[in-house]
């Protein structure tokens, strides 16, 4: 219920001075696993209209962070910077696609998924040194599950 809410923040363009540190605040180490990926994917609903952070969200790549904040964080990152996302990034959301859950971190309903941010980078994931072949590079983006 507390992650749903997260969303409520969202659309208050007009009060984005308060909702975006709200949001961040929530990001930062809200008890509740759910409320911290939903506070991440608020603030990349938001990048149409304020960019977030990124040298903040970098600092959530980190192993202190859960596993699925710092996927969640990565897609952010991906999201909002594109082909310049830091290298970690990337390669989080390429070894969550591996993992059942990690793989569904986002917002499933508004197609924010790891797979789905990787498979909108196209053929520049090859730039990326990837534990991976140029094959299977393909074969994902041949995917149209993405």
């Amino acid at each position: 219920m507390r992650a749903e809410a997260v969303y409520t923040l969202v659309p208050l363009w007009e009060r984005a001075s308060e909702s975006i540190p709200a949001l961040w605040h929530l990001a930062d180490g809200d008890a509740d696993l759910q409320v911290r990926i939903s506070a991440l994917m608020g603030l990349e609903e938001m990048s149409g209209r304020e960019q977030p952070d990124s040298a903040h969200l970098t600092t959530l790549l980190r192993a202190a962070h859960p596993a699925a904040v710092r996927v969640a964080a990565a897609l952010v990152l991906v999201r909002v910077m594109g082909v310049d996302a830091p290298q970690d990034a990337i390669h989080l959301l390429w070894n969550a696609l591996s993992d059942d859950e990690l793989s569904m971190v986002g917002d499933s309903l508004r197609g924010v998924t790891p797979g789905r941010a990787l498979h909108d980078l196209g053929t520049a994931l090859n730039r990326f040194e990837l534990p991976t072949t140029p094959e299977e590079i393909e074969w994902f983006l041949s995917d149209p599950s993405y």
